[in-house]
């Protein structure tokens, strides 16, 4: 009598404690022919992703239990073979599909790519004034040069000057053709610490990074707890890769509007 490997195998866990992650891994470290792949179903919080930022490997996938009715066919049919990805554009927004198909466990995750994608939807499918448009492409950091993305406006009087705009205008502006709910400002605050992160990735201290966009330390600190839900310290030593980006995308779909 034989017993058959299953191909895929599901966990649901509202946390990931230490016992499901060796689980985890001693069902990782199967035979590569035998071995099934796992999807887990968990809540996207900062000790579930820091728990699980040490299984590697291709057979390990992620599914949030707050978009799960939508991702999970997604994800079987990635496991299976038939996953094709999304491209960025679609209409109406979609925030799991701005997301790129990508594990985070990977440490591929690069701060700001869900930002841009949200930019280039924005560009590519809605009807924008020439000044929104210079402003969502400031903003979302569409145009950024990835060997050295510049220094993002951190108030939306400077951003309006940087794209010759009435900082009042623009925030009407924002707030009545945009399709999320949220205000200019805290959009620029997103895009001033995903710029942080990526650019502290080059080198550099937290200090450094506030002080090249005109910022003191603790401005960027209150950002990092109130937007990321931890201190500058944790962000650079402790959170999993592609954390920011994560709560980012999260956050997202709570205040889209379509």
């Amino acid at each position: 009598m034989t017993t058959e490997t299953p191909e895929i195998v599901i966990v649901g866990a509202l946390e990931c404690t230490a016992t499901l992650v060796r689980l985890l891994k001693n069902t990782l470290q199967l035979d590569r022919r035998r071995g099934p792949s796992c999807i887990v179903v968990t809540r996207v919080t900062f000790d579930n992703l820091r728990n699980l930022r040490d299984i590697r490997g291709h057979r390990l996938h992620l599914g949030w239990i707050e978009e799960i009715e939508e991702s999970l066919p997604k994800l079987l049919d990635r496991v299976k073979g038939r996953g094709k990805r999304l491209p960025p554009a679609l209409k109406p927004l979609r925030i799991d599909e701005l997301r790129e198909d990508q594990t985070l466990m990977s440490g591929n995750v690069e701060s700001g790519q869900t930002l841009r994608a949200l930019g280039l939807w924005l560009l590519n499918e809605r009807p924008l004034t020439p000044a929104l448009a210079r402003a969502v492409d400031a903003v979302c950091r569409v145009l950024d040069d990835d060997n050295g993305p510049a220094p993002p406006a951190t108030s939306v009087a400077e951003l309006a000057k940087r794209v010759n705009a009435d900082p009042r205008k623009l925030g009407y502006l924002w707030s009545t053709r945009i399709p999320l709910r949220c205000t200019l400002e805290q959009m620029i605050q997103w895009s001033v610490l995903l710029w942080a992160v990526r650019n502290r990735e080059h080198g550099g201290t937290w200090r450094d990074m506030a002080r090249t966009v005109d910022l003191s330390l603790q401005t960027l600190q209150r950002y990092s707890q109130k937007l990321a839900r931890c201190s500058l310290t944790d962000l650079g030593e402790n959170s999993p890769p592609g954390w920011v980006e994560t709560v980012f995308a999260e956050w997202l779909s709570r205040v889209a509007t379509e």
